[in-house]
């Protein structure tokens, strides 16, 4: 249907310039490269062992081979989806005492209710209200980590205000950062990082929207659709559907 409507599909063309695509003359640029960047936690001690580790490129090391164990005491910061995939992936490969630490109360949590409930059945404490604030290491090895035991109180206007109630000391021997994902995007000249979208749609403007969807109006447009990448395995986790 997307072919008959004119588009050109070109696979396996990565993007490299914003810039060279930009001087081919497109009137817009859509890009929908997704978020496959996991986001860093910049607390002290962060770069101080290699057992700390981005949640995404943990899983796809899991997934691909690269890492087939972990310490047997596991936290896991952050509470989406992504950290569920983390927890139980942890559960399968050596994690004995496996903890979900949040900074939210649970009915803010991104994760999906049976992503948690499938979580809570192989035995994952999940602790709310942790907000991280350093890690403990020693001699390159991860000791633990410490947490402000908080409370949040809705402003006017609708955006939280954390109350620090309490500091605890959690131990453990490995960290999964998963608290949220951002794009990866090769924005012009003076970026270094290569686009690294798994798809991307370039097109002349003058498109009109029917009842079907959206067709060119003419047949001088272009209508490009880029596709740079086929996807992630997902972790050898049970996932239901």
């Amino acid at each position: 249907m997307i072919l008959d409507m004119g588009v050109d599909i070109r696979y396996d063309t990565p993007i490299t310039s914003m810039d060279a695509l930009l001087s081919e003359g497109y009137d817009a640029v859509f890009i929908g490269s997704g978020a496959p960047r996991g986001k860093n936690l910049e607390i002290p001690g962060r770069y101080e062992s290699d057992k700390i580790h981005i949640g995404i490129d943990w899983l796809e090391s899991v997934a691909f081979g690269h890492i087939d164990s972990v310490e047997e005491r596991v936290l896991i910061v952050g509470a989406g989806n992504t950290a569920m995939d983390c927890c139980r992936t942890s559960k399968r490969i050596g994690g004995t005492d496996v903890k979900v630490m949040a900074r939210k109360p649970r009915h803010l949590f991104k994760a999906s209710d049976w992503e948690l409930e499938d979580a809570e059945e192989e035995r994952i404490e999940i602790l709310e209200n942790h907000s991280p604030e350093r890690f403990f290491i020693e001699d390159g090895q991860v000791r633990g980590m410490r947490f402000e035991i908080v409370d949040w109180h809705r402003q006017p206007g609708g955006r939280l205000r954390k109350e620090v109630l309490d500091v605890v000391d959690i131990p453990c021997d490995e960290v999964i950062l998963a608290i949220g994902q951002e794009t990866a995007l090769l924005t012009g000249r003076r970026s270094r990082q290569p686009v690294r979208a798994s798809s991307s749609v370039a097109m002349r403007l003058g498109a009109r929207r029917t009842s079907s969807g959206l067709s060119p109006t003419d047949t001088g447009r272009r209508f490009r659709f880029t596709t740079t990448a086929t996807g992630s395995p997902y972790p050898p986790a049970r996932r239901k559907g």
